[in-house]
């Protein structure tokens, strides 16, 4: 028996290359394995000042194996509909919702939330359990329920109605066991742990690239202070003093641009040090595969996914002790540090490594990888979990 999913996320963007990019491969991984079909919702919302745009975008063509519900709709919580109450756009957005998915003809048997960090989605996705009579999952990614102190749910949701929806989940899923950790504490009901999908490209043999001659270290997300960049950038400045034959690669975006632009040009780094932009997954393993070490500076990952990346490429990491990278790195796949005086004990670590580097085993580190994050132990766990709930459904 087939078993149709619905994936409801909380946030996906056709457009934005790094927004949502595990709920697409995760989709990717999942799909027509074990006989699961899975359909994603796409919920696209234009700002008023986009009126134009909204009635001339059609649905995006988004090159994907499983299939997608694209419902696009108005931020009806705008200045200008001042007198519109909560309520009324919280079921004008599902009326459109439930409408699209009954057009679709598909016979959905669960519903799986990828996170209630939205205060949209999850309405919509328990709402739509209802009206549609099937159970839900829950699989939660992110980790500052606490800090945000419900105000991330504002202004449609309480931070007690999305406990509810927690607690009401027939199944709910961390990333590793310091998130499940991390909701058992808020929500207050238990979470397994599965680890997340990786592209199944990271997985093929390299085709014998050779390593830079220069012993490059290479770092990768999104360019924010809690991605530890300019610590790295501290870090590696400081090596370079006494090591010239090291480089580093950065790849990723974001606000903090600027300021690594700055820094390399003030340190005159720019012979050593690379910035790129996102790029897909086959130019992202070309730079790992000449790589030597992968840095991950992060406050906090709940699960890791550049660390599992790296060393299924068989590369070792240095990681802080973030949460997820703390079950992933081991005295054979890497060095962990502390995050506390973060750029002196990154330079440590990445002076250590260089010294250090033969006492690696890189294909060791691959094969350990392999095993550990096999996406077949994750595609039976979740349909394990689908077939034990849909079995309740009349």
């Amino acid at each position: 028996m087939s078993i149709n999913v619905l994936i409801v996320p909380a946030w996906y963007d056709h457009k934005n290359k790094s927004s949502g990019i595990f709920i697409h491969e995760f989709c990717e991984v999942m799909h027509n394995e074990n006989n699961t079909n899975i359909t994603l919702l796409y919920l696209d919302f234009f700002p008023l000042k986009n009126f134009i745009a909204y009635f001339f975008q059609k649905k995006p063509i988004i090159n994907t194996n499983y299939k997608i519900i694209y419902v696009k709709s108005f931020n009806l919580k705008s200045k200008l509909f001042f007198f519109l109450s909560n309520k009324f756009i919280l079921n004008n957005y599902f009326k459109k919702v439930i409408k699209k998915i009954k057009d679709s003809d598909e016979n959905f048997n669960i519903i799986h939330i990828q996170s209630l960090c939205n205060n949209v989605t999850p309405f919509i996705a328990v709402r739509t359990s209802e009206q549609l009579k099937i159970p839900y999952i829950l699989t939660e990614h992110y980790t500052s329920y606490m800090e945000s102190k419900g105000a991330i749910f504002k202004p449609f949701l309480s931070e007690k109605e999305v406990i509810h929806m927690a607690e009401n989940a027939k199944a709910r899923v961390a990333v590793s066991d310091f998130a499940a950790n991390i909701f058992y504490n808020y929500f207050n009901c238990s979470f397994q742990t599965i680890y997340n999908t990786i592209n199944p490209i990271f997985f093929k043999e390299s085709n014998h690239v050779v390593k830079r001659e220069n012993f490059t270290f290479i770092s990768i997300g999104g360019l924010d202070s809690r991605k530890g960049f300019m610590e790295i950038l501290y870090a590696f400045n400081k090596l370079y003093q006494v090591n010239k034959t090291v480089q580093l690669i950065i790849i990723g975006e974001g606000d903090l641009n600027d300021n690594i632009i700055d820094f390399i040009d003030i340190k005159k780094l720019k012979s050593v040090v690379e910035l790129h932009g996102w790029m897909n997954k086959k130019k992202l393993i070309e730079f790992l595969d000449i790589s030597h070490v992968l840095i991950s500076a992060s406050e906090m990952e709940t699960f890791g996914l550049t660390v599992a990346e790296a060393n299924l490429r068989g590369l070792p990491v240095i990681a802080t002790k973030s949460g997820g990278p703390g079950e992933l790195i081991n005295d054979s796949n890497g060095i962990l540090i502390d995050l506390t005086n973060k750029k002196e004990i990154l330079f440590k670590a990445m002076l250590n490594i260089t010294l250090n580097y033969p006492m690696y085993s890189l294909d060791r580190i691959r094969i350990e990888a392999i095993r550990k994050f096999d996406n077949k132990n994750v595609v039976n766990s979740y349909t394990n979990l689908y077939n034990n709930y849909i079995k309740t459904v009349n």
